[in-house]
Order: structure tokens, then C-alpha cells, then sequence
């Protein structure tokens, strides 16, 4: 298996990717959420696009909080499938699988 560049977004980037796109539609992010969406996406701009999307529909406030995120995030790391391993729950046959 060969390992390839994996790209990552800056927190900074991450966070704006977040916050200005839910702004311009009148909505906001919690900053608890976006600390704890950033610690499990780790920077993976399709992990950022799946949490923020499933956050998204999932909270039907105008905030996006922290219980929110709490709420929702064992739906979201089903929805990853293997990637689960990000929180140490993948099956040791995924082990090889992951970089």
C-alpha cells in the first residue's frame, strides 16, 4: 500500500468554511461546536462537509450548539463507515486500511 499527501485545512479555514456560509444564510455555529467538530474532523475537508451538512439539517435553531453536535454525532460517525476509527472504535480488520 502506498501512503499519498493528505490534504488538511488550517483550524482557521476550517472554521470560516463553517461559520461564513451558515452567516450568509442567517444562521451561526456555536463555538463549542465548531471546537468539537474541528477536534473529530482533524482538518479532512470532506469530514468538515459531512459534519457541517448532517449539523446542518439536524439542528433546527438558528444556533448550532454543542448539544446539538453531542446529539447528532453518533449518526454522523455512522455515516463514515470505517473512518469511525477517528474516535478508536474501527474493527481491527479496518487497521490496514487506515493511515
Amino acid at each position: 500500500m502506498s501512503r499519498t499527501a493528505t490534504f488538511r485545512c488550517a483550524a482557521a479555514e476550517a472554521r470560516a468554511a463553517l461559520i461564513d456560509p451558515a452567516a450568509a444564510l442567517g444562521r451561526e455555529f456555536e463555538p463549542g461546536a465548531i471546537d468539537a467538530l474541528l477536534k473529530d474532523t482533524q482538518g479532512y475537508p470532506y469530514f468538515i462537509q459531512l459534519y457541517g451538512d448532517r449539523l446542518w439539517k439536524g439542528s433546527p435553531a438558528s444556533t448550532i450548539t454543542l448539544a446539538d453536535f453531542r446529539k447528532l454525532r453518533p449518526a454522523i460517525l455512522g455515516d463514515l463507515g470505517i473512518y469511525s476509527s477517528r474516535d478508536g472504535t474501527d474493527a481491527p480488520r479496518h487497521a490496514s486500511e487506515l493511515c
